[in-house]
């Protein structure tokens, strides 16, 4: 596998520029998650900090391995795009933890280890096979609706947050299907636009479900620790009880 991986670098030829922009694109571009982890750090959100830490590792490393064509650095590059694979799974499954609302801390921390679980078994199954990727995600979905239907309700979000989380994710997913085609993806470019949308709407849809002042902070603002009065306009009636809807309200005033 080593030596297939080593004759697909050498049939590969770019000029030196276009490797550097390859990077700027899908290695650089690593910097907009930045604020999700500061949401994290501040929260103490250790396994979801210490889980994006990884992810933007080894997604880094593979990405500045495929830019440059170096085969090796530590692991092959193949295997570093697995650990990125990983990674990425198991950040999706936790962001759709978090956007369940549950009430007790220790049905997240079981539902996270669960993505853990799943994430490797299925990318140690097959890397390659876009089924074993998405099938943690839709999992977790699944289990979002179970959810939904015991409880009777849908949670409750901020509604700017979710609104614009959702629209940038589908702009996320449709980059992500062009990149897809490395043939037609000239230095990567669609693909290093996945990686600044999606991290732009997922770190919107952590914050919308977030009911603590010191996460609530804008993109491109991350030491504001207090956002100026909503009021129930902004919240999404989902079903909610009243207690948690004026909780959140009561954190954000």
């Amino acid at each position: 596998i080593n030596a297939e991986y080593m004759g697909t670098f050498l049939k590969k030829s770019m000029q030196f520029y276009e490797q550097f922009l390859t990077f700027v694109f899908t290695g650089l571009t690593h910097i907009f998650v930045f604020p999700a982890m500061y949401c994290f750090y501040l929260n103490k959100m250790w396994f979801q900090l210490c889980v994006s830490l990884f992810t933007g590792l080894t997604s880094s490393m593979y990405h500045t391995m495929d830019s440059f064509k170096i085969p090796c650095f530590f692991l092959w590059e193949s295997q570093w795009h697995r650990l990125d694979n990983i990674g990425a799974i198991i950040c999706f499954c936790m962001l759709t933890t978090h956007l369940m609302r549950n009430e007790d801390a220790e049905m997240d921390a079981i539902l996270n280890f669960l993505a853990l679980w799943l994430a490797v078994i299925s990318q140690e199954k097959d890397p390659w096979d876009i089924t074993y990727t998405i099938f943690p995600f839709a999992l977790f979905l699944v289990i979002f609706a179970v959810l939904a239907i015991w409880r009777k309700r849908l949670p409750s979000y901020h509604k700017g947050d979710f609104i614009k989380g959702i629209v940038i994710l589908c702009l996320a997913f449709v980059f992500f299907g062009l990149g897809l085609d490395d043939a037609n993806d000239y230095l990567r470019f669609f693909h290093g636009m996945w990686h600044v949308s999606v991290a732009i709407s997922t770190f919107m849809l952590w914050r919308c479900a977030f009911s603590n002042d010191k996460i609530k902070i804008g993109y491109f603002d991350l030491f504001r620790l207090r956002n100026p009065k909503v009021d129930q306009t902004s919240m999404i009636e989902m079903g909610g009880n009243n207690i948690e809807k004026q909780n959140y309200l009561n954190v954000m005033t």
